[in-house]
Formats: structure tokens, sequence, C-alpha cells
């Protein structure tokens, strides 16, 4: 409370310095730190759509699933319309498993004009659960191509996921190690 009252009288909007602490943790994965701020700011406005969808983001990351599809619906509650929140609760529902309510969020994200280089590596997993390597290629591709990567191990590990024997998994692990070592590999 002495903290809050101490941002309060340098004419800060606590709720906005305690959220971008709370998301400059979480980048750092400075995990304890990002809770206590995320904390202090729901607390001071419960109802920002932002807030709670970066919380979302941050209880997935700290591997709590089930808190984060609630943060996100209630993102979504209180910004519908937000193309944001939709893909926010699409990636938690991937991570629980739950493809079909993800593919129905990730949709709903599309129509309210998410932009098409977001972050796309929970839709190419639902394609990956599904069998659906050419979608999945094509995905992965172009998520490494938009940031200049290699993308020469795709295919291989396209062919290691079709068939999955020693020869073909050592041959898409080399290719992705070598990407790695060359830092031509997206890393999320």
């Amino acid at each position: 409370r002495a903290e809050l009252q101490a941002v309060v009288e340098t004419g800060a909007d606590p709720e906005r310095t305690y959220a971008t602490e709370a998301f400059i943790h979480l980048r750092r994965m400075e995990w304890i730190k990002a809770e206590e701020r995320f904390t202090q700011a729901i607390e001071y406005d419960p109802n920002d759509a932002h807030l709670r969808q970066w919380y979302s983001q941050f209880l997935s990351r700290v591997g709590l699933i089930n808190k984060s599809i609630e943060q996100a619906q209630i993102s979504l509650t209180l910004d519908p319309h937000s193309p944001v929140s939709n893909h926010r609760l699409g990636t938690s529902y991937t991570w629980a498993g739950r493809s079909e309510l993800a593919n129905e969020q990730f949709s709903l994200a599309r129509k309210e004009g998410i932009a098409p280089y977001t972050y796309k590596e929970p839709e190419i997993l639902l394609h990956m659960r599904a069998g659906e390597y050419e979608v999945m290629t094509s995905l992965l591709g172009a998520v490494q191509e938009s940031q200049s990567q290699q993308v020469d191990w795709v295919p291989l590990l396209i062919d290691a996921l079709k068939n999955p024997t020693p020869e073909s998994k050592r041959k898409c692990l080399d290719a992705i190690e070598a990407a790695w070592r060359k830092k031509q590999l997206r890393a999320t």
C-alpha cells in the first residue's frame, strides 16, 4: 500500500506503472517479481483487458495453463473484439490440448484483424497434432523466412514426424542444431 501511494503521489498512473514493470519482469523471466506486479496492477484496475491478456501470457509461461485460460477469458469479456485477446485465448487453449476451441479462437482473431505475422507457434502445433504437415510447413517456413532465418531443416522435421526412424530424427536434429549454432533459428 505504501508503494502504491508513493506512485500515486508522483502523478504516474499506478496501474500502468505496475503493468509495465510486470511485463518487463515477464520478459526477463523474473517470475516472482512479475507475479507481484501483475497482482498489484490487477488490484488497482481489474478491468484492463490488456493487463489480463499479459497476465494470461505470464501464467502460461509458468505452466499455470488453466489460470491462463481464465485470465484470457476475462480479457476477452472486457474487450470481445480484441484480436490479441482472441489469439491469447487460442494460445492458452492450445497449450491445454483443447484444439477445437483453440482453432475457433484463432479464427475469431483473424476475423477481428490479427496481424498475419503474429506469434504462429501455437497454430503450428495445432497443425502438427492434426497431422496437417503441409499447412505446418507453410506456417513454419513463413515464421522463419519473416526473420531471415534458415528453413532447410523444416522438410527434415516433417520427414521425421511422418517417418520417425532413428535416421530421420538424427538428420532433423543435426539440421536444427546447425541452424541454431549459426543463429539462424528463431527461438521464442
